[in-house]
């Protein structure tokens, strides 16, 4: 009876090892996700900024243009 219980136990072993790698290519999933979400979301972010920039460099053209007048 003790030796069928260890065969149960390693064969339990060797399911959990078989699972294993399934965990740590889940992890490199969230890793590529997470550099794709940073990528973008700081891409996104940089494009605003410009956005902003240039939308400041309007105003002050339209200040010269009044300080014109």
């Amino acid at each position: 009876v003790i030796q069928e219980e260890k065969s149960e136990v390693s064969s339990h072993e060797k399911v959990l090892q078989e699972q294993e790698p399934v965990l740590f290519s889940r992890e490199d999933m969230f890793q590529e996700q997470d550099t794709e979400l940073s990528s973008s979301h700081e891409e996104v972010e940089q494009k605003q900024d410009t956005e902003l920039s240039s939308y400041e460099e309007v105003e002050q053209e339209h200040e010269l243009s009044f300080h014109e007048e």
